[in-house]
């Protein structure tokens, strides 16, 4: 999460809910607990943000090693079954998948996450 009219550094979160103009997130990696922490420093409560302020993490070469994809040669990556290669597009980098153009263009970490949730059944999560 960030916004580019501060200086705070990008944090990670934990997409919550989607609703039509905010999106719902709590910190990630987060234990959900169902019990306050005893100072009650540590709000678990869902906060909402206007989608205009949140950006998605770009995804790179290093994400995608950081994923547990390997080099197979240039710009082409695999993980098990799935095969991504970085292309240059008008708009950039964008990423394709086992030689399919996917729609909306894989930009970004959180794309990658879902067509891979949906695919495998499973998170793809950092090793």
């Amino acid at each position: 999460m960030s916004h580019p009219s501060t200086t705070l550094h990008p944090t990670q979160i934990e997409v919550t809910s989607i609703l039509q103009d905010k999106i719902g997130y709590i910190s990630a990696g987060m234990e959900h607990r169902a019990e306050p922490f005893e100072d009650d420093l540590l709000q678990m409560e869902t906060s909402h943000k206007p989608t205009e302020e949140l950006e998605p993490i770009p995804l790179t070469s290093e994400l995608l090693e950081k994923y547990g994809f390997e080099i197979v040669s240039g710009e082409v990556y695999r993980k098990g079954y799935f095969v991504l290669e970085k292309l240059q597009d008008g708009n950039g980098e964008v990423f394709q998948l086992n030689g399919f153009e996917i729609r909306p263009k894989i930009t970004y970490l959180h794309q990658l996450q879902n067509i891979y949730f949906v695919l495998t059944g499973e998170e793809l999560e950092a090793s």
